[in-house]
């Protein structure tokens, strides 16, 4: 299972990427995902507001609550997480994910330090492709498509997956 936050729902949708991803792992999310990507985002007139809240209809993205645990609440505060980082934070530390997928490098960092598995948009896309789920050209056109919404450190590091790393 895969807890997404905002910024990696978004940039797969965007990118055409969501369905796909989709197809070859369980995504959940927590509710304050959902207010941020689906509900703000339909307010202020996003297209792919609307494409994430088809895709939670149709159970390709789960929306999951995780308790609040006292030393996980004292983490999230202490640590400032707020919205949808803090919900996913808690989807891993209630085990209702394995894997925390985001594009945020401050979260990256934070979670990093705490020795949590996490992928970023584009490493999830090469792992579908080194995974056989994808075929290269997919991945590579993904990629493409992800580019102007990541870094360009993250997106070169994926076109040197993609080409063997060589």
């Amino acid at each position: 299972m895969l807890g997404m936050d905002s910024d990696t729902l978004i940039k797969l949708t965007r990118a055409g990427g969501k369905e796909v991803v989709a197809s070859a792992v369980e995504i959940v999310v927590p509710p304050e995902v959902k207010k941020e990507a689906v509900d703000e985002g339909k307010r202020g007139g996003f297209p792919d507001a609307f494409e994430i809240e088809r895709n939670i209809e149709k159970g390709l993205i789960k929306v999951v609550k995780a308790r609040k645990a006292g030393e996980t609440e004292t983490i999230v505060r202490e640590l400032g997480l707020m919205g949808g980082e803090a919900g996913v934070f808690r989807l891993f530390r209630d085990g209702k994910c394995k894997v925390v997928a985001s594009g945020d490098q401050k979260f990256l960092d934070l979670i990093e330090a705490l020795n949590i598995p996490f992928v970023t948009p584009s490493a999830l896309i090469v792992r579908l492709w080194k995974n056989g789920k994808i075929e290269r050209d997919a991945c590579l056109e993904l990629l493409k498509k992800l580019e102007p919404m990541i870094s360009d450190e993250e997106y070169q590091l994926a076109l040197f997956e993609l080409k063997g790393g060589s």
